[in-house]
């Protein structure tokens, strides 16, 4: 988009990427907020973050405060993340089994799980 705000939904792709298939998994979750048409916001952590380290899980939870998401898309349950998300009043998505997607991308069949 030119100078025009983007206004799709901005959805977060949250994930901790340590190797290469968490790094596909991720990749298939961003590609998946483009084939819903939101805007995809992502928060890579390189290992698991620790309470009082600066890290993107505590940037997620800072901007679902905020409200600036429209949803958070992870690959596994956290707990409390989906109280915390209905606080804030954010929807939230858990991919699980982000391989699942595949067949759907390399057919152009549209997807839409959340």
């Amino acid at each position: 988009m030119s100078e025009q705000e983007d206004t799709r939904s901005r959805v977060a792709v949250y994930g901790i990427i340590r190797k290469r298939k968490d790094s596909l998994a991720h990749n298939l979750a961003v590609a998946f907020c483009y084939e819903n048409g939101w805007l995809p916001i992502e928060y890579v952590d390189r290992a698991f973050p620790r309470e009082g380290e600066d890290n993107e899980w505590a940037r997620l939870m800072e901007d679902v405060e905020k409200g600036l998401l429209y949803g958070v898309i992870v690959r596994w349950e956290i707990k409390g993340l989906f109280d915390y998300c209905e606080a804030h009043n954010t929807k939230l998505c858990i991919l699980d089994k982000p391989f699942e997607l595949l067949p759907s991308f390399f057919s152009g069949r549209r997807v839409s799980i959340c």
